[in-house]
């Protein structure tokens, strides 16, 4: 992998969890149950340091795509553990997995053009 594709990565990575922790920011206080409130917060605090790890486990080369997926989960769980955030390992994954789906749609490799095997977005849910 080159630097110019870990660069897009990058700038991907950002702005995926950029735009949900701008999202749950925005709506944490208009929550009014504070037990909600805290949830997004927690929510805010994990995605940001899970798109660190992201971007670290895009570094390693001579790794699988699954090996670097559960190389983040363990890495956010602790930091989960280390600050006392509940850890869900479902939601972390989900949201992995849609950074990782919205990766491959926007780096299209030509061969992939070529062959029409154009990978699709399907934003996974925690209920999927």
């Amino acid at each position: 992998m080159d630097i110019t594709t870990l660069e897009i990565i990058l700038k991907i990575v950002s702005f995926v969890v950029g735009a949900i922790v701008t999202g749950l920011t925005i709506l944490a206080p208009y929550l009014k149950n504070s037990k909600a409130k805290k949830i997004a917060e927690n929510v805010i605090e994990i995605s940001q340091i899970a798109q660190t790890y992201i971007v670290e486990a895009e570094k390693f080369i001579h790794f699988s795509g699954a090996e670097k997926k559960e190389w983040v989960l363990t890495k956010t769980n602790q930091f989960a553990i280390e600050n006392k955030i509940p850890f869900d390992k479902n939601l972390a994954s989900n949201t992995i997995e849609n950074i990782i789906k919205l990766t491959k749609q926007i780096n299209i490799r030509e061969k992939d053009i070529v062959n029409n095997a154009t990978p699709t977005i399907e934003v996974v849910t925690a209920s999927n």
